[in-house]
């Protein structure tokens, strides 16, 4: 669609927020992915119709012009990235164990075991301007099972840093004030009392990774109900790097400028919210999440700003601050939204029911299981010696194929990061 055609005299700004919403409806309809394709396809036939153009004019006499349109190009099929790069005299540098293409884009470079592709790699990437390493564990390590015990010790440690367990409370304590207190941290998927210890605890289960940190930060030490109680995560092999990775997704750049707010009123509506938080400066986008089941708003929600000082500015001054009678509490966010959906997924996929908070516990490994996890330990220090190899300010993308993924019965995920000049990563 054209707009701001020459027949026009004039700038018309209702054609351009016309153009600019549908736009963004086609956007939201197709998804960004779509979006890309289409953009990518757009540039790659430019580049293709230029060569043919470049090469027509070389072919031509000297003096003689295209008045005759008689050769017209025949019709572009659908461009490849690596043919753009082969034209251009990039050649890209594909290495694995099974045949890639037999275009002439790859080299002989097959390899029969990740150690060769690995060595092969560190020889060969530092000279090529784009290169696709894969490895593989090996069509005996791809059922489904296997795949499933992964995915299965992934939900168990989620579980434990969503869950928190507070105490010691009096005999008999008002279980209603320690929930209301708790809440007010964020969604609670499920509280229960801990009786099989001398005093009574409760354990919390949050729907959202910032309620569970909210609460550690914000109640240990506290008098609740009474009582001055501790507030900690489950103690568990799996939990010791607790910290080290919380810290490391607030560095997260898919968070940077994104405040997680709790305590809010449920009778608060979306407008609400944003009159109540239109006086906080760059703020750009307001996400209240809902019930997938309900439908209804939780008593949280995310706010994003434009500049990364104006977060920590909100932060000082929601913290205390009342809405409506509701004391809100602010932190900085944590887990970004596709990394949510992407367990919703797995969860959905492996047929169980409900929200996105697992219970299951990862059961004794198999000989085959402990094998696999010898295997990708292997894997993971290949790809890490890899990464070491890499030059600095070097775009890195990780894939992780889902279950038999050709047939997408299963989402992968994916980090991406750039390497800085201290060999250090932002994924």
């Amino acid at each position: 669609k054209e707009i701001q055609c020459e027949q026009k005299l004039g700038h018309d700004p209702t054609e351009d927020a016309r153009a600019a919403l549908e736009l963004a409806q086609f956007f939201i309809e197709q998804g960004p992915t779509k979006v890309a394709e289409l953009n990518l396809e757009m540039l790659l036939t430019a580049e293709k119709l230029a060569e043919v153009s470049q090469n027509k004019a070389a072919l031509q006499p000297q003096g003689c012009g295209f008045q005759e349109q008689l050769n017209e190009p025949p019709p572009l099929s659908k461009p490849c990235f690596l043919d753009c790069l082969q034209v251009t005299g990039q050649k890209p540098l594909l290495l694995g164990r099974q045949g890639l293409d037999s275009s002439g884009l790859c080299q002989s470079n097959l390899s029969t075991s990740n150690k060769q592709i690995l060595q092969r790699a560190l020889e060969d990437v530092p000279l090529s301007k784009f290169s696709i390493i894969e490895f593989s564990l090996g069509p005996e390590y791809l059922a489904s099972h296997l795949h499933a015990g992964l995915y299965e010790k992934v939900r168990s440690k989620l579980t434990d840093m969503l869950t928190i367990y507070a105490g010691p409370f009096e005999e008999n304590f008002c279980m209603k004030s320690v929930k209301k207190e708790f809440g007010r941290c964020g969604p609670i998927q499920s509280f229960t009392v801990v009786t099989e210890t001398f005093q009574p605890y409760v354990c919390i289960q949050y729907e959202v990774l910032e309620a569970a940190q909210l609460a550690v930060e914000s109640l240990n030490g506290a008098e609740v109900a009474g009582s001055s109680i501790k507030v900690q995560r489950p103690v568990t092999a799996a939990m010791l790097d607790c910290s080290v990775l919380i810290k490391e997704l607030e560095l997260d750049v898919e968070n940077e400028g994104v405040i997680y707010v709790a305590g809010l009123k449920k009778s608060l509506t979306e407008t609400d919210l944003q009159e109540e938080f239109s006086q906080l400066k760059d703020l750009e986008t307001l996400f209240l999440p809902k019930d997938l089941q309900s439908g209804k708003h939780r008593n949280c929600c995310f706010l994003k700003f434009q500049k990364s000082q104006s977060a920590v500015d909100a932060l000082e001054a929601i913290n205390g601050w009342t809405m409506k009678g509701s004391e809100l509490r602010s932190r900085n966010a944590l887990a970004p939204g596709h990394l949510w959906r992407w367990i919703w997924q797995m969860n959905h996929s492996n047929g169980k029911q409900g929200k996105h908070i697992f219970y299951e516990k990862m059961e004794q490994l198999s000989s085959c299981e402990q094998d696999l996890r010898k295997k990708v330990k292997k894997l993971d220090h290949h790809i890490k010696k890899l990464y070491r190899s890499l030059q600095n300010n070097t775009l890195c993308i990780v894939l992780f194929p889902g279950v038999n993924s050709t047939h997408g019965s299963q989402s992968g995920l994916g980090l991406m990061g750039i390497k800085d000049d201290e060999g250090r990563s932002a994924c």
